[in-house]
C-alpha cells in the first residue's frame, strides 16, 4: 500500500544534534519503505465496526 501525503515537512538531525527542516509538499511514500505510521497527537481509540457484539 502506498500513501499520498500533502504538506510534508522533512526533519533531519546530524550527529552533533543540529536539526534542519525542509518542506517537501506533496509526496508518494512507497509501501515497501513504510515501517510505522503513527499520529503525533489528536488520536483517539474508536470501537471496531466489524466486530460483532454478543449479548450476555
Amino acid at each position: 500500500m502506498n500513501l499520498v501525503l500533502d504538506e510534508v515537512k522533512e526533519i533531519m538531525a546530524d550527529e552533533e544534534g543540529n536539526v534542519r527542516h525542509r518542506k517537501l509538499g506533496l509526496i508518494v511514500a512507497r509501501g515497501t519503505l513504510l515501517v510505522v505510521i503513527s499520529p503525533v497527537d489528536g488520536s483517539e481509540e474508536i470501537a471496531n465496526p466489524w466486530v460483532q457484539q454478543t449479548e450476555e
